[in-house]
């Protein structure tokens, strides 16, 4: 007789819910969340001079960026040229938030202040993981692979 891939809809959820709550409380799990919040997320600009330029890329990050997670840049690659936002401080005036007039002192001298604003672009160079060698990187399919399996009972 034949087997069938036929689950009902509550063996689903209930697989679902045991295999999630498994992998929340794997320390691998906290590692891969810890690793992707240190990578950008870039502009649909930057995502396309990536494309363009690396159609495989999965995961990108700075020469620098790889060493802090423990790897290299292989030698002889060829890096992803990508735009880097510069940011300058500037003097601005202070406005007020209601009537967007410039606020002035008691002299009646407007009130600067400094902040940081986008003065332009730079190139910047970023590298694919698979252009790198060392620690491993837990990744999501990892995850699924070996944690969202069938039960053997």
């Amino acid at each position: 007789m034949a087997q069938s891939n036929f689950m009902d809809i509550k063996k689903v959820n209930e697989k679902l819910s045991k295999n999630l709550e498994e992998i929340f409380k794997s320390e691998r799990y906290k590692e891969l969340l810890n690793i992707m919040t240190k990578f950008h997320n870039y502009s649909l600009n930057n995502q396309l001079l990536i494309m363009f330029q690396k159609p495989n890329a999965t995961m990108v990050k700075g020469f620098k960026g790889w060493q802090e997670l423990g790897r290299n840049v292989n030698k002889g690659e060829k890096g992803i040229k990508i735009l880097a936002p510069v940011m300058s401080t500037v003097e601005v005036e202070k406005k007020d938030p209601i009537t967007k007039e410039p606020l002035k002192d008691d002299k009646g001298n407007p009130i600067k202040t400094k902040m940081k604003m986008l003065v332009g672009f730079r190139y910047a160079t970023v590298f694919d993981v698979s252009q790198t060698n060392g620690k491993e990187l837990p990744n999501v399919r990892d995850f699924i692979k070996n944690n969202l399996q069938e039960d053997k009972n």
